[in-house]
């Protein structure tokens, strides 16, 4: 099935609840039934023991009810319709730091988490604005292309972890620039918006120069740096756990690594660029005044896109789930009335 996905794909987890659920209700049905047997008397056992079919298929059927249910709820979508959008907004380029140093968690739960829910919120906001994605660790970048289909950035962000790091790797700011300066330069004349999330810290020698020559060369090119500390001043260990190892990181001695937010190579990107820098809020308000900060501009010229949406799906499990419900109701009438015969 052409480009089958599930857009909601965390409810699929209900499923797991199915068969207790089953249980229980076959439990509750056959407990109804002995209680039917109960209240009519001994007479009646060998009528109602002849309707035990009807029970059962009708536990099969809130049974697959339940399944339909939380299949519709996780929206599944196929094929693939075009359409033509006509956008009016400013380019607009993610940067997120996925070095290891991102494990850390004083930012709760992870610094990377953050830093997803961040982008996300972000895109959510930019809804007029191409946007595009680029995941930075050490010389390892990642890139997702400008693009209007949320669909596909809100996938590639949750996808992003730090198996793109080596276990040494730290983060390179100055490259995560350069990248999304080519990426951004010829994407049109108008201004364009790098927004580079990260606890700022950098192992390479003397990168308080790297990063302001690959800031002034994206203000050259009309690119506006913002940019977002994502960390604690007084740090944490890095755990290990989610990319399969024991323990925290260790340095060269055998000791704990303590990463801590670095702002100041994050300030010089900002300031080079005549943009703005800030740190996440429990609030999340930094979105909002990244958001104002870019609605201060002008638009950039309107475009007319034929972009590709999947089609949704989720309507057709819910019509065979009311079906299902229909079919329930007309068995429990049909065994109410064989009972009463």
């Amino acid at each position: 099935m052409e480009s089958f996905q599930f857009r909601e794909s965390y409810y699929l987890y209900l499923l797991l609840a199915i068969l207790p659920l089953g249980w229980l209700l076959s439990f509750l049905l056959e407990r109804r039934r002995q209680a039917l047997i109960t209240l009519m008397g001994e007479t009646v056992i060998n009528k109602a023991n002849k309707l035990n079919k009807y029970y059962k298929t009708r536990a099969i059927l809130l049974f697959l009810v339940m399944i339909l249910s939380i299949v519709a709820l996780a929206r599944p979508q196929w094929g693939k319709t075009k359409k033509v959008v006509e956008t009016k907004g400013i380019d607009t380029i993610i940067a997120i730091d996925v070095s290891l140093s991102m494990l850390a968690n004083d930012e709760a739960p992870s610094r990377l988490a953050r830093s997803r829910r961040l982008a996300i919120d972000l895109m959510d906001s930019l809804v007029e604005n191409r946007i595009g994605v680029i995941a930075f660790a050490g010389n390892n970048v990642g890139v997702m292309p400008l693009t209007l289909d949320k669909v596909a950035l809100e996938g590639f962000i949750d996808s992003l972890d730090v198996q793109l790091a080596s276990s040494n790797s730290g983060t390179s700011i100055e490259q995560a620039i350069s990248q999304a300066t080519e990426s951004l330069k010829n994407a049109g004349k108008d201004l364009r918006v790098l927004i580079l999330v990260s606890d700022g810290e950098e192992q390479s020698d003397d990168p308080e120069s790297a990063v302001r020559k690959a800031a002034q060369q994206a203000a050259e090119n009309g690119i506006i740096i913002l940019t977002v500390g994502v960390g604690s001043a007084t740090g944490s260990k890095i755990p290990l756990e989610s990319i399969g190892k024991p323990g925290f990181k260790l340095d060269q001695d055998g000791k704990e690594v303590i990463t801590s937010l670095q702002e100041n190579l994050l300030q010089v990107a900002a300031e080079t660029s005549a943009g703005i820098y800030l740190h996440t809020q429990p609030d999340s308000s930094e979105v909002k005044k990244i958001t104002e900060f870019i609605s201060k501009f002008s638009k950039g010229e309107v475009r007319s896109l034929a972009i590709e949406d999947r089609e949704e799906k989720f309507q057709y499990f819910l019509a065979l789930a009311i079906l299902l419900i229909l079919s329930d109701f007309f068995l429990s009438a049909l065994l109410l009335k064989k009972f009463q015969s």
